[in-house]
């Protein structure tokens, strides 16, 4: 015969969740549980990134909704356009 006991012990666990908002219009995009890992779903992550060899990498990154994603592509495409950039063939 074996002489056990058992003793149930109560655990706190603190769980993290990130909540994304669009970083132009404020809205609200989602929400993203951590993994143990302290992996997690970055909701709405968006990076336009130019390379210029006089000042090496150029980037603008934020969270975004598609509405206002779509208007930042624009204004970026606008300003380039207007600097004289032309589409290539």
């Amino acid at each position: 015969m074996t002489m056990e006991k058992t003793i149930a012990e109560e655990q706190t666990v603190t769980r993290e969740r990130h909540f994304f908002y669009c970083d132009e219009c404020g809205d609200f995009l989602g929400e993203s549980e951590e993994w143990p890992d302290g992996y997690y779903e970055n909701i709405g992550d968006y990076t336009w990134k130019y390379y210029d060899k006089s000042c090496d990498w150029l980037a603008k990154r934020g969270n975004y909704c598609d509405k206002c994603k779509e208007k930042i592509a624009m204004r970026i495409a606008e300003a380039l356009r207007d600097l004289g950039f032309t589409k290539e063939h």
